[in-house]
């Protein structure tokens, strides 16, 4: 039995010893296992279990970066990257053929601090925050005020930005800014952030004319700026079972923590082939959940053929056009698309660069138009199957030719928006599938009477002063098998839309609370309305259901003088089980 015994203590002595040898991995083994593997032209790389603290090296902008790799799987599968800066982890480079699989991105010190309300300026002025035992005790400004059930952003509250912070006492933070206090209560929750320390902001980047990066089963648990961000690249990324969650409670502290990204969850730039998001969670994000943009090219002049515009402020210097792409020009209904011949960069100094395409016919196109490149547009992307709980926007799309399926969105302002967010109010965001998505209690905080970003789901686009744009900003859209369930506000709104077909979708237990002036409001957008259609062409409503609706539900379907065509199925939408 002694010899057992001591046989036993010599194996748990042994496996301690081999986990702590493990878990004290320096930050370069991390870093040197990974750019051997690419130097070397490795085909799989398995990195030890552990946890790797990693910190800079000189002035590099990431902790880690991936440049020029080519058919890599990276394996890090209970492997947990814990960042010692607010800066990037890890930066992906001009790589091809790359899979990044378990990997887990932390920070020590947060990204982040958090604590609860302690005192409220009788004006509703200023608050004062005591942080929690165990978070850092930084002056962040950035806030989200959470509910103590939920320990999620507080209904009725809207994001408070430009806030400033200051330090009352010691480990207390007083906020300032007007009325930050107003439908505050002592004890709330608060989480509070910022960007970057040093180095580059975002928890991980692929950019620079990427092909086929894949993430399966990686998790970002915080990140100063966004989580991750697919810039630039000939496709977008492809993530599969990945999380952005809530890490566990750092060394010292017993609240869990309220925050995850101090800013979006996802964004993925356009690409000349989409992004595909799949079976991923995404959580308690300091803005929106996940966006696709879009790339406009301002028009400086045209002379026959030659069109000359001004390259995007965000992006490669030439635009990224090649020769052989079709650029698009849009106004209203009317539409154009030229392929380009010939291209050059015009350098004017400090009015920094110019492109010159050549087309193969005239374009109508003028100064101070938009044309967009139509082979550069993320045609193809796929947002499917993922669980989103933030309060931001869970989908923001300003791109075509993509599909929208089988989401849950619980808890944002609003669930699925598309709005090309641009001065023109053009864009590219036709031919988009929106099936089979769970809505849950959208709309409770976050209310903009002045923005035309309306219901939760949303197509619209705005001239500016309170007008909408007419139709064929959006084309070709299919709405159809969603459930809306306790939605404030308005639930769909349809506007600046040519062909849109809303099918078999269920509307339940709409407006139980009292909107009020609720977004869209100063474009005439009632929020009492289940459904809006305005300035639209081609609407087809068929099977639509609403039950239950609440008091504050005073028109199930509102359709505008400037919708027309507006079309019924055998069974336009009808009302079941009313309280």
């Amino acid at each position: 039995m002694w010899i057992n015994l001591c046989r036993f203590v010599g194996y748990v002595a042994f496996a301690l010893v081999s986990c702590l040898s493990v878990q004290a991995q320096t930050q370069g083994d991390l870093r040197a296992l990974i750019g051997d593997a690419v130097k070397s032209g490795q085909a799989r790389v398995v990195i030890p279990r552990g946890v790797y603290r990693v910190s800079p090296v000189g002035n590099a902008g990431a902790l880690i970066t991936i440049s020029k790799a080519r058919n890599l799987e990276i394996v890090a599968d209970g492997v947990t990257m814990v960042c010692t800066k607010r800066m990037r982890a890890i930066q992906i480079n001009q790589s091809e053929n790359l899979t990044l699989r378990g990997l887990t991105v932390d920070y020590d010190p947060l990204t982040f601090t958090q604590g609860k309300v302690v005192k409220i300026a009788e004006d509703k002025g200023w608050m004062d925050v005591k942080i929690d035992a165990g978070y850092p005790q930084i002056a962040f400004d950035r806030i989200v005020i959470c509910d103590p059930k939920t320990r999620f952003h507080k209904y009725g509250i809207n994001h408070l930005w430009g806030t400033k912070s200051s330090w009352a006492e010691p480990g207390v933070l007083r906020i300032t800014l007007k009325d930050v206090g107003r439908n505050v209560d002592l004890g709330d929750p608060v989480a509070l952030s910022g960007g970057q320390e040093m180095g580059d902001c975002h928890g991980i980047t692929v950019e620079n004319q990427c092909s086929n990066v894949v993430f399966r089963g990686v998790t970002i648990h915080s990140a100063p700026g966004m989580g991750l961000v697919d810039f630039n690249n000939e496709t977008g990324i492809k993530m599969f079972d990945c999380k952005i969650v809530p890490g566990p409670k750092p060394v010292g502290a017993t609240e869990e923590r309220l925050l995850t990204t101090s800013w979006d969850g996802l964004q993925c730039n356009v690409a000349r082939v989409g992004a595909q998001i799949e079976n991923c969670v995404i959580e308690r994000c300091g803005d929106d959940s996940w966006s696709v943009p879009t790339r406009e090219f301002k028009v400086v002049q045209r002379n026959g053929k030659a069109v000359l515009f001004r390259a995007p402020e965000y992006g490669p210097a030439d635009g990224g056009l090649r020769i052989g792409d079709h650029l698009q020009w849009r106004s209203g209904m009317k539409t154009e698309t030229q392929e380009i011949v010939a291209l050059r960069k015009v350098n004017r100094g400090k009015a920094g660069m110019l492109i010159e395409a050549i087309v193969k016919g005239e374009f109508s196109a003028q100064e101070g138009d938009c044309v967009f490149n139509q082979d550069c547009s993320s045609k193809g992307f796929i947002y499917r199957n993922n669980k989103i709980y933030s309060h931001g926007r869970g989908a923001l799309v300003k791109v075509s030719d993509g599909l929208i399926e089988g989401n849950t969105f619980r808890g944002c302002d609003k669930a699925i928006i598309v709005n090309c967010e641009l001065a023109t109010g053009a864009g590219l965001a036709d031919h988009l599938i929106i099936r089979g998505n769970t809505i849950i209690e959208t709309g409770y905080h976050q209310a903009m009477p002045w923005s035309e970003q309306a219901g939760a789901i949303c197509l619209s686009s705005s001239m500016g002063g309170g007008k909408l744009r007419p139709p064929g900003i959006f084309n070709d859209i299919v709405i159809e098998n969603n459930t809306f369930e306790r939605v404030k506000g308005l639930n769909l709104l349809i506007s600046s839309a040519c062909n849109v077909a809303v099918r078999n979708n269920r509307f339940l237990s709409p407006h139980s609370t009292d909107p009020g002036r609720h977004n869209g409001a100063d474009y005439n957008i009632d929020a009492t309305a289940v459904i809006e259609v305005t300035e639209s062409n081609g609407v087809d409503f068929f099977g639509n259901v609403v039950r239950n609706k609440g008091p504050f539900t005073k028109q199930m379907l509102r359709i505008e003088p400037s919708a027309k065509n507006i079309a019924y199925g055998a069974e336009e939408m009808g009302e079941e089980g009313n309280n």
